[in-house]
């Protein structure tokens, strides 16, 4: 239910649209609903054959009065956000789009200030934003939109698709003509067989478009394959020999990429690349919870948070680690049962026990028995003395991290992959070239997580992860690293990528196009708004007589059109992250299927396309006689329980376990120790414990962001590991009255001198309110010291002077208080403060280059100050160390 009120509750705020609209229309539409299934019923009756349709319209009722529901809760929500003085995205919007139409002034002073703008992934904007957009830099102003309609694949997310075809007409120029339209058809990606394959796929959304052409500095010889292979495995199989090969080749494995349709598939890649010793990187949450080490911490925590969390504690009993066999399992299980039934049982008069046994009545006993409770009080009876041991030693485990249940859920996740030994399991890995960084990155995701209430806990951190497993796309702002590693993400998260290698598998009938799930018909699903409600409207088919069964079947059949254009546009957008190097592949047979699928239209599209390899290409499963079955299912499956080890894996670890009990008894050999295997061992277990130590140490290796401000510069220098932190968990600060109170003082000094804000804080509601910071007299005590002051009457020329300058290829901004140009050619940068204490000369310095820069001014010409507002005092500081090449040193975290 949460889910939907939100789903809904965003579309109204992207849609810029009230709940009581939506609940109007709902209520106009349900007595309608109920009298056409009124006819069709009473048409049921009298033998007419209208079952199917009249099954349609009692959903279409259904829905319409569940949304009511949910509109209900979605006005709850907003009252209860407005109470607490928080908002969402989705609010914060909202309320940007409404201000700017409702007061043209904002407009006016955004355009006078922004004298040019320029909208990158216009086609990747929601209406709220264009209409934010539109009410900004409408009316003839200077507007440039750069975007990609067939890259347009974010409409589940709100994008609307057709904002930049509308573009022309919706920002008209200043005679009311429509704007210029400029058709880019040349891609610096991708080799030209490549963009052939695009074109072939786009061929039906481009609408007269010319299709794309390579640049000159493009791969001029690239290679495009598709392959249908018999079953699933042999198609993972093939695919990850084929990225081997070309790493053995000298490819780097961060130019190669997997783009899987969805989540569900990358563990399958993964576990095969690592099998071949290759380095991966799964990038995203959905991926990473597919990712077996992962899964493994995240039983855990899902049996911290839940002792009944039966399925997580048989995956990690019956794992390679406790090796639990199925005789002892059922032992456990009667354990758990005789615990159970052996508790003993309250007094029957007592009124909340009684309503409580009412509650579970007729429940399976499967909901309320806790394996867990069995395991750390096992008893004697039925169970191996392995087991026996082996349950000691995962009590006392669970037992120790159950202290740390309170800590926040990085130093839980941190402490799980400690103990588990998970982490020297996929150190040995990474020593072995096959590293992963999936727990590294599952360690950072609950790093960077927060709770809205601002209680990091473990119950939180658990609903984030159910939620990301439901829809890990509406979660997920992960970008893959840096490091030389193959990449295996979905293709939602690819966009905007590029790599000299693409595989993309699974290209199968009814996987890719995808066509389980279609897009939401408001008439079927209650948190999808009506169409005709939402601003992007004409973009959608009408369902214009409820009473007409026709209209119903053209209405689904138009909403599997735009499902079926959408999963085209994402096949082009896969297909056009390839530099040099496309392989497509499918396969009949998945591993539970009972009916073939084979290649979808994409592949035998292409296979058709001259140049492009179709060489590997499994013809359609036959039988004899009947239907053809799977070879998945038919293979015979012999398991031992519990999984053994790897055989090579587990007689490496009895060599290297005996190798270190004779090491410990018998006497070492200075000369052993002067070898040069020796010293490579020592040189290699030094690196291990330091990067080990690493990753517990409370400063971590962070990076910077692209760009930072002067106060970021100051924080760096006086204390980075302080800094870092700060970037690596961000915490929530108090505001403090005399920050706002130095905001309002420096908009007062603005509009003081002509240059106004675009909005004060008097212009806010509640501004007179009497514990409103503007009323305290503080303030007004600053503003009276101004006043007398030495630059009462001294106009500036600039007022919040924006400045940027790169300082070892790192963007620093600011905004500089006052510019005063003096008659002699010189400059003067001041920055008001408003409190007592002494400024850093940073600030100052980072100021003067840049105005030097910006404005080709010798920085003798320029000075800098500090003025306390209270005291009438200028201080010059002496910046003249302070150059470019010590502040380099202190973005490098060096030592003057």
């Amino acid at each position: 239910i949460a889910g939907k009120v939100l789903s809904l509750d965003g579309q109204l705020s992207e849609h810029l649209l009230d709940p009581d609209k939506a609940r109007a229309h709902d209520e106009e539409v349900i007595p309608r609903l109920e009298t056409v299934l009124a006819g069709l019923e009473e048409r049921l009756r009298a033998g007419a054959k209208v079952k199917g349709f009249a099954v349609d319209v009692r959903k279409v009722l259904a829905t319409a009065r569940g949304r009511l529901e949910l509109l209900a809760l979605v006005r709850e929500l907003r009252d209860q956000r407005r109470k607490l003085s928080v908002i969402e995205f989705g609010d914060q919007l909202h309320l940007a789009a409404q201000i700017a139409r409702q007061f043209d002034d904002v407009g006016t002073q955004e355009r006078e200030q922004f004298k040019v703008v320029l909208l990158d992934e216009y086609q990747d904007t929601s209406v709220a934003q264009k209409d934010l957009i539109l009410s900004l830099f409408g009316q003839g102003h200077s507007v440039t939109a750069v975007g990609d309609p067939m890259q347009s694949i974010y409409g589940w997310r709100g994008a609307s698709a057709n904002n930049i075809k509308q573009f022309p007409a919706e920002f008209a120029k200043a005679d009311g003509s429509a704007a210029t339209e400029l058709n880019l058809t040349i891609n610096n990606r991708s080799g030209q067989l490549i963009l052939d394959a695009a074109n072939v796929v786009s061929e039906d959304l481009r609408a007269g478009a010319k299709p794309l052409v390579a640049a000159p500095h493009t791969e001029p010889n690239p290679k495009v394959q598709v392959a249908v292979f018999e079953t699933a495995e042999q198609e993972i199989a093939w695919g990850a020999d084929y990225i081997a090969d070309h790493v053995e080749r000298g490819t780097q494995c961060s130019d190669i990429a997997v783009l899987a349709r969805s989540g569900g598939q990358v563990g399958f890649w993964y576990r095969e690349l690592i099998k071949r010793e290759i380095p991966v990187e799964v990038v995203g949450i959905g991926g990473l919870l597919e990712i077996p080490e992962v899964q493994d911490v995240v039983a855990t925590l899902k049996l911290l948070n839940d002792a009944c969390e039966n399925p997580s504690l048989i995956r990690l009993l019956t794992g390679p680690r406790w090796r639990i066999g199925s005789p002892d399992l059922l032992a456990l299980r009667a354990r758990a049962e005789s615990l159970l039934l052996g508790a003993e049982t309250p007094k029957v008069g007592d009124r909340l026990t009684q309503a409580l046994n009412k509650a579970v009545e007729g429940s399976d006993s499967v909901e309320t028995l806790s394996l867990l409770e069995a395991v750390l009080s096992p008893g004697t009876q039925g169970f191996s003395p392995e087991a026996i041991e082996r349950f000691e030693a995962f009590a006392q485990e669970f037992e120790s991290l159950q202290t740390m249940v309170g800590q926040p859920p990085v130093e839980l996740v941190s402490q799980i992959i400690r103990v588990s030994g998970l982490g020297v399991e996929v150190g040995v890995r990474s020593a072995l070239g096959a590293g992963s960084d999936a727990l590294d990155s599952f360690v950072s995701i609950a790093d960077e997580f927060s709770a809205l209430d601002g209680q990091v806990s473990l119950r939180a951190f658990m609903a984030y992860l159910s939620a990301a497993e439901d829809d890990a796309n509406a979660l997920d702002g992960a970008m893959p690293s840096a490091s030389n590693s193959v990449k295996l993400m979905t293709i939602h998260k690819s966009k905007g990528l590029e790599f000299k290698v693409v595989v993309i598998p699974n290209v199968t009938h009814r996987y890719f196009p995808y066509t389980f799930k279609r897009r939401e018909r408001w008439t079927v699903n209650a948190q999808a708004l009506p169409f005709g409600l939402r601003g992007d409207k004409d973009d959608f088919p009408e369902l214009s007589m409820l009473d007409d069964k026709k209209a119903h079947g053209e209405f689904k059949d138009a909403i599997d059109q735009l499902h079926h254009e959408e999963e085209y546009r994402l096949g082009y957008v896969a297909i056009t992250r390839a530099e040099s190097e496309l392989v497509m592949t499918a396969h009949w047979w998945g591993l539970t299927q009972k009916t073939p699928y084979g290649p979808s239209e994409f592949l035998t599209k292409l296979k058709e396309v001259p140049g492009i390899n179709a060489e590997i290409w499994c013809d359609e499963p036959k039988a004899e006689s009947g239907k053809p079955t799977n070879p998945l299912l038919e293979r015979e499956h012999h398991f031992l329980w519990p999984a053994p080890l790897d055989e090579t894996e587990f007689q490496n670890r009895k060599v290297a376990a005996k190798a270190v009990l004779d090491a410990m008894t018998t006497p070492v050999q200075e000369s052993v120790f002067a070898s040069s295997q020796a010293q490579e061992w020592r040189r290699d277990a030094a690196a291990l414990i330091e990067d080990a130590k690493s990753q517990y140490e409370p400063v971590r290796e962070v990076e910077i962001p692209q760009a930072i401000t002067a106060s970021a510069l100051i924080a760096i220098s006086k204390d980075s590991s302080r800094f870092a932190a700060d970037l690596v968990r961000p915490m929530p600060r108090k505001p403090v009255k005399a920050a706002n109170r130095g905001t309002d003082f420096h908009t007062w000094v603005e509009a003081r001198f002509g240059q106004r804000s675009l909005l004060d804080r008097d212009d806010l509601l509640g501004a007179a309110d009497d514990d409103f910071v503007v009323a305290d007299q503080q303030l007004r005590a600053l503003q009276e010291a101004f006043s007398n002051g030495r630059f009462a009457d001294r106009p500036p020329a600039l007022v919040e002077a924006p400045i940027q300058i790169i300082i070892s290829e790192q963007v620093v901004r600011g905004r500089i208080d006052a510019v005063y140009e003096n008659p002699d050619g010189t400059w003067e940068l001041i920055d008001w403060k408003t409190g007592a204490k002494k400024a850093d000369p940073i600030q100052l310095a980072v100021y003067r280059l840049a105005w030097s820069k910006m404005r080709g001014i010798p920085l003798e010409k320029i000075t800098a100050a500090f003025y306390y507002v209270t005291e009438d005092e200028l201080q010059y500081p002496d910046v003249s160390e302070l150059t470019e090449e010590a502040l380099a040193r202190i973005l490098a975290l060096e030592d003057d």
